[in-house]
């Protein structure tokens, strides 16, 4: 099979699995008991979430979020929000960032447990407008923690597969448009 026909092959699955998400309601989506964090709270303190920030004002726990591990216990969390935060922690290009960022919430969550994810569009203006802003994301960036998408493409041997990772989510839901992504990923083992 040649490589334009394996990266085809490789964009129908992600289609489908766009098609399968469009069934799922959020609403009615099972979040394990458990903590509730609040990454990168910065001004959006939450009641009832564990709310952490580096920044010196209102939080629960002041932590530099790319300073590892996180001072959280391992699978204790039913759910994590990082709400704005991943464009401000990890630098565009670095995968390595991006990944260990990942492994970090797929760590302290619980079996099932999901991370909610919001973040600009690359196509937003605001994406690099905002001088605080390291990376822009895509609704397709997401795929590379989807283990049902990195295991297709293993076995396909796609280019997606050239970053190993030990570790994977569930992609639940992604919405877009052209501000803001929106993902919700399910920590499957």
């Amino acid at each position: 099979m040649s490589e334009i026909e394996k990266r085809k092959r490789a964009m129908r699955n992600i289609d489908e699995l766009r098609e399968k998400m469009k069934e799922v309601n959020i609403i009615e989506m099972d979040i394990p008991e458990g903590l509730k964090i609040n990454l990168g709270c910065g001004l959006d303190y939450r009641l009832g979430y564990v709310n952490v920030d580096t920044l010196d004002i209102k939080n629960d726990v002041k932590h530099d979020l790319e300073t590892y591990p996180w001072p959280i216990e391992s699978d204790s969390a039913g759910e994590i929000l990082a709400s704005h935060l991943l464009e401000h922690v990890i630098d565009q290009g670095d995968y390595r960032g991006f990944f260990r960022f990942f492994k970090e919430c797929h760590r302290i969550l619980k079996p099932n447990g999901i991370v909610k994810i919001r973040t600009p569009n690359y196509t937003s203006i605001y994406a690099f407008g905002d001088p605080g802003h390291r990376a822009a994301f895509s609704v397709n960036t997401f795929f590379f923690l989807s283990k049902e998408t990195y295991q297709y493409n293993a076995e396909n041997r796609t280019r997606m597969t050239q970053y190993p990772i030990d570790f994977g989510f569930k992609i639940v839901s992604i919405n877009s448009n052209v501000e803001e992504i929106t993902v919700v990923l399910r920590k499957v083992i």
